[in-house]
């Protein structure tokens, strides 16, 4: 009973949906160094695949087959290796960004869209995150615009000393910890929101929340702990290669 009860479970998760799924991709990957020097970021191999590519195929394992990429940085190399997705089972379609317009901005170059939520990823970010269930999540909290988070450790090296006004010592904690959720570069929004950013205008995601909450919209927050990766530095880059082995997170 249980392996039917899983079966459909899986075969709901990677039933076709009518998302359209954003994946932003212009950015220079300047942090990578000589790694992106002719090669954009997400074209960078990990463990034996194109980041990019991977993200697309785990996506479509969901039942994510619509797909726009924003571009910048190298676009006609992305173009050229994505193609229109059909090779991959999949659609997709390119808004370019002339110059940078900041992690929000390219939402308003993706053009006509269906009426359900907006998935909006970064293309440098590896998760396995279950999409479905976050486009489930978005619909139960009623949720115009929804943040996914994940837990971020900072640890402080010294004595964290807090004083009174007067100068006198209240506390010292050595070497504390302190946690705090943070963006995971992952976002679910509603399509009309796209109408609060002006044309080719340079707008970062906090700014977009900002202006969601202000115009009177649902912002809401997603939490996730399972792996996530933000693929910026080389460090992270060959955690990512050690942690994924060629087939993984590929759906």
């Amino acid at each position: 009973m249980q392996a039917e009860i899983y079966n459909l479970a899986q075969q709901t998760s990677r039933a076709r949906r009518r998302n359209t799924t954003v994946l932003m991709a212009g950015g220079f990957g300047s942090r990578l160094g000589e790694l992106t020097r002719q090669v954009p970021k997400p074209l960078i191999p990990v463990a034996g695949q194109p980041m990019l590519e991977r993200i697309i195929h785990r996506m479509r394992g969901f039942g994510l087959h619509n797909y726009v990429l924003t571009t910048h940085y190298l676009p006609e190399k992305i173009h050229a290796h994505c193609g229109d997705g059909s090779d991959w089972g999949v659609h997709i379609r390119y808004a370019h960004e002339a110059a940078p317009l900041g992690t929000a901005g390219g939402l308003s170059l993706i053009g006509p869209v269906t009426d359900a939520p907006v998935l909006v990823c970064n293309a440098d970010i590896l998760t396995e995150i279950d999409f479905p269930t976050l486009l489930e999540a978005h619909d139960s909290m009623d949720a115009d615009f929804t943040v996914v988070t994940v837990p971020h450790h900072v640890a402080v090296p010294y004595g964290v000393i807090e004083t009174e006004p007067c100068g006198e010592i209240r506390s010292v904690e050595e070497k504390p910890t302190y946690s705090y959720r943070v963006s995971a570069g992952t976002y679910v929004i509603n399509p009309h929101l796209f109408s609060l950013i002006r044309p080719n205008e340079r707008i970062d995601m906090p700014q977009l929340m900002d202006r969601a909450k202000a115009t009177g919209f649902r912002v809401c927050a997603y939490e996730y702990d399972g792996y996530w990766i933000d693929v910026g530095r080389p460090a992270d880059l060959k955690k990512a290669c050690e942690y994924l082995e060629p087939s993984e997170l590929t759906g």
